[in-house]
């Protein structure tokens, strides 16, 4: 199997490692220069999604905008989940993940699946996923949600129902709904900072 291409920085090993997980088109280095403008000495895993839109990078497939292909997802949720348990980089550390769009799909699935071991996630513009395994149990985990009210290609609705779906779970869930469309704000890089740099 091919493995995925990757970006890692380990500034400071008493800190979290941040997956960062991109959105349609973007790659391992998608967050890299953001974070470390915002935060001091961020630890971030940049992985690339291995499937090709036109193009443009993503981690699983989709029929259309707003359609996606779940057989697919399901696959390659698991084969990142490997690829990511293969790393001797996040072996017995702490993982947050900080997914966008496509990126916070894939974070999320991997959270409703158990796939990884995710210490918390921060998921900008999420959809709802019904791929969660039965007795889910996330208790213990953080996550947090930016939806923007706008936002045409995931309505705010379904990142209530993800939302939802965490707490349900036992997860410490916040939802954030934002003034904007599917395109991040300031406001998304302030609880960014907010939320890791605590």
């Amino acid at each position: 199997m091919e493995n995925f291409h990757f970006s890692y920085i380990d500034i400071d090993k008493t800190k979290p490692i941040i997956l960062a997980l991109h959105g349609t088109g973007g790659d391992e280095h998608a967050f890299t220069s953001l974070l470390q403008d915002i935060l001091p000495n961020p630890n971030v895993f940049g992985v690339r999604g291995k499937v090709s839109e036109n193009g443009a990078n993503r981690y699983f497939a989709r029929f259309s905008e707003g359609q996606l292909d779940y057989e697919d997802l399901a696959f390659r949720t698991q084969e990142l989940a490997e690829f990511l348990k293969s790393r001797p980089e996040l072996q017995n550390r702490e993982v947050v993940a900080l997914g966008y769009s496509n990126g916070a799909n894939m974070a999320a699935n991997m959270l409703l699946t158990n796939a990884f071991p995710l210490a918390g996630a921060i998921l900008l513009r999420p959809m709802f996923l019904p791929t969660a395994v039965e007795n889910l149990n996330l208790t213990g985990v953080k996550i947090a949600i930016n939806a923007g009210n706008q936002d045409p290609i995931c309505p705010p609705d379904q990142s209530k129902q993800l939302a939802e779906t965490f707490i349900k779970a036992g997860a410490k869930t916040s939802l954030n709904l934002l003034p904007s469309g599917h395109n991040l704000t300031q406001q998304d890089i302030q609880i960014i900072q907010q939320l890791f740099g605590s």
